[in-house]
This record gives structure tokens, C-alpha cells and sequence, in this order.
């Protein structure tokens, strides 16, 4: 897994992408499954976050790693537990196997829920 802040190129894609985060979840449409999770989220390099366009996409997207953001020591924390949340396997969160475009005001009907299950992740990670 690639740290933030690392740039790539995505398969098919003619402009560089920065990763943004790591196992964002976005709420599903349908309705046996809460939410829907990739790899990655990220922007376009060098232009940066543009609030109405974020990238979703996993692993096998990825057709260069162009430059691999910093890795402190809290990475090798975040990525056991990472792994311990896939392994986990919740049937309510469902993996995208392809990649996506969204703008957010696709998203604004975001429940308070859905909210904290992505605050919950950053939280757990950031203070491990």
C-alpha cells in the first residue's frame, strides 16, 4: 500500500495522480451493503485537491508509481492495521473493483453515519 501523498499514473490516464487517502468508504446504493471502499482516493498532480473531483481507485489501477510519499513510523502501524480491518471482512462494506470519478455534490446526501465510519478509520489510525 502506497503512503499519501505518493503520485502515480493510473492505468489508461495521461495526467499524474496524488494520493490523497487510503481505504476511503463511500455509502452504497444498494441496499444489503452500507458502503463501498477502494485503495485510494486522489487529485490531480500538480493542480492539487479540487473539491469537485476526487478519484477513487484500488491497487491494480496503478500504472507507474512516478514518486512514493513519506513513510514515518506510524506506517508500519497504519498498515497492521489496515490489514486486521480487511481481514475483518464486514459484510456491510463491499470493495469497488473498478475506478471512479465522483463529484461531491454527488455525494452530499452523506449520512451521519456513513461520516463516521470514515472518521472512525482516520481516527484509529492517526492515534494508534
Amino acid at each position: 500500500m502506497l503512503p499519501i501523498g505518493s503520485i502515480v499514473y493510473l492505468r489508461e490516464g495521461t495526467s499524474k495522480t496524488m494520493i490523497l487517502n487510503r481505504a476511503p468508504i463511500l455509502p452504497s446504493e444498494e441496499t444489503e451493503v452500507e458502503g463501498i471502499w477502494y485503495d485510494y482516493s486522489g487529485c490531480f498532480y500538480p493542480q492539487g485537491l479540487n473539491p469537485n473531483n476526487v478519484y477513487y481507485f484500488n491497487e491494480e489501477n496503478i500504472d507507474e508509481v512516478v514518486f512514493e510519499g513519506f513513510k514515518g513510523e506510524e506506517e508500519e502501524r497504519f498498515i497492521k492495521i489496515f490489514k486486521d480491518w480487511q481481514e475483518e471482512s464486514n459484510p456491510k462494506l463491499k470493495k469497488r473493483n473498478s475506478y471512479w470519478s465522483v463529484r461531491i455534490k454527488e455525494i452530499e446526501w452523506l449520512s451521519k453515519k456513513h461520516i463516521w465510519m470514515i472518521c472512525f478509520f482516520c481516527l484509529v489510525y492517526s492515534c494508534g
